[in-house]
């Protein structure tokens, strides 16, 4: 039991100081001890943070040549852990302005809408953390040398949207009267903005370049030792997906130009408040209910409603848990939508965001308790939501109309698209002018602009997506196990990389 506890501690003490640093990302986890503070990248502190990764490292090395029988996957997994945390500190920072913009905004918005959190604490939190805001500047200041024209185009967009959130969640919270501290929350909302004035001027001063930084980031999230390059597979999905979009657009309208036909179909919206949404989620959560892992997770499901465009950039919090506290078991999943949105995209963000794949993974990992609950396999945790859409796609589409199969091929030709530009930038060093020529010359997509836009914002993760989408078809092909013991057993396994998930699945 000792030996077992050695690793224990070593893993906890590490994730405490891990924690501390990542704050904006602990809160998601439902790991409120820093939820007073936004993350931490001042250079000296992370010399100090190295440090303490150069000697856990060390003692784990200890730990293994002591114990060199009882070598586990979890000694494997942190050791790896380990090494991507260190590289990510030492250099994966620099000429990433997008990374600290998003910590910022994740980390504002995930303490303001921690559903299971009393206001008076939510309130406190929110003020702490306005307070934090201003370190934001002096990061980028001592990380980014240059930036992409089209980086600084949508960061600045993003910088409005925080913005935004900030007044209308501030002016929500002064109706409450269980808002803690209310003069305080008015004073660091103004020195908020302030410095949101200032980082703007920030961004636009930042001298232009060209190169896109994505390998670093990319490179922390991966478990593995390597990842794929999935080009001819990509370039494959392209070309069966688009197929299938035209020919589904004819099939709508055959006298129409097919991008006229998407163009139309994906235009149209509705207005939506609370009821209808949920109203959706239960016709959907019905329809599809037998392809779920057999384990059956029952939730309930918070909307979030919004008017503006800000929801957008929330897309990796769709379908997240943010539970109050490490163990809380509270089963809710925030659902972010705009109140006016189309309806045959709203079913496939419901489909793939709320329902498949990622809330799966959260609970699992909010009821573990050992030191597993720390490790999380990204491309797992964004590959599988792909999966699931693909496996049932089929057995619905009939239940849905032709409308959602022309919206289904549309989303999912948009990340595919994403994954192949970041595969091209990972292994070929694309720089930004090679995505704009790319995108430019794209037949399908419809708005350009916004597809910039939301590939800044996407910060890899259509690439993990697909490298995870192509690991969980290996292994199926690999694996002689039915569907739903499959699923099960890859959220069973979530924290493990998938060399090690290959093992465990008998």
């Amino acid at each position: 039991m000792k030996i077992e506890n050695d690793l224990d501690s070593l893993i906890e003490n590490f994730f405490d100081e891990y924690y501390y640093f990542f704050s904006s990302f602990a809160t998601l986890r439902g790991i409120h001890r820093y939820d007073y503070k936004l993350s931490t990248y001042d250079r000296n502190e992370l010399n100090n943070f190295k440090n303490f990764i150069s000697e856990t490292l060390s003692s784990l090395k200890n730990y293994e040549e002591k114990n060199k029988n009882l070598k586990t996957h979890d000694s494997k997994t942190f050791k790896k852990f380990l090494e991507n945390t260190f590289q990510f500190v030492d250099d994966g920072l620099y000429d990433n302005p997008q990374f600290f913009v998003f910590d910022a905004f994740i980390g504002i918005v995930s303490v303001a809408l921690v559903q299971t959190k009393p206001i008076s604490i939510r309130s406190r939190n929110f003020s702490e953390r306005l307070s934090t805001l201003k370190y934001v500047n002096d990061y980028i200041r001592t990380y980014v040398v240059n930036i992409t024209e089209l980086e600084r185009k949508a960061i600045l967009r993003e910088i409005d949207y925080l913005e935004q959130f900030i007044n209308q969640f501030s002016t929500y919270l002064l109706t409450k009267s269980d808002t803690d501290k209310k003069e305080n929350l008015k004073l660091e909302k103004t020195n908020a903005i302030e410095s949101l004035n200032e980082l703007r001027k920030l961004i636009k001063s930042i001298k232009a370049g060209s190169d896109v930084k994505l390998k670093g980031i990319l490179d922390f999230q991966n478990l593995d030792n390597n990842f794929v390059d999935l080009k001819r597979f990509l370039e494959d999905n392209l070309i069966s997906i688009s197929e299938n979009l035209i020919k589904k657009a004819r099939e709508i309208k055959i006298a129409n130009p097919y991008k006229e036909t998407i163009k139309e179909v994906i235009s149209q919206r509705e207005q939506y408040n609370e009821v209808a949404i949920k109203d959706i989620l239960n016709s959907i959560e019905s329809l599809i209910r037998t392809f779920l892992p057999y384990e059956k997770i029952e939730f309930e499901k918070k909307v979030f409603i919004d008017s503006s465009e800000f929801p957008d950039i929330l897309s990796s919090l769709i379908g997240y848990t943010i539970p109050s506290g490490e163990f809380d078991t509270k089963r809710n999943v925030l659902f972010i939508v705009r109140n006016e949105e189309n309806y045959y995209s709203l079913l496939y963000q419901i489909i793939s965001n709320l329902f498949l794949g990622k809330p799966f993974i959260n609970f699992y990992r909010v009821s573990i308790k050992s030191k597993k609950k720390y490790f999380l396999n990204q491309l797992l945790y964004n590959g599988l939501p792909v999966y699931l859409r693909r496996i049932i796609f089929d057995d619905i589409k009939g239940n849905l109309g032709r409308q959602f199969e022309l919206v289904y091929y549309y989303e999912e030709y948009i990340t595919i698209l994403k994954a192949y530009i970041q595969n091209e930038i990972y292994f070929r060093n694309w720089n930004m002018l090679s995505v704009e020529n790319f995108v430019n010359e794209d037949k399908i997509l419809l708005d350009k602009e916004k597809f910039i836009e939301d590939f800044v914002y996407d910060m890899g993760r259509s690439f993990l997506a697909v490298q995870g989408l192509n690991a969980i078809f290996d292994l199926k092909r690999e694996k002689r196990v039915k569907s739903n013991e499959f699923i099960a057993k890859l959220l069973q396994n979530m924290h493990y990389p998938f060399s090690t998930i290959r093992q465990l699945i008998k």
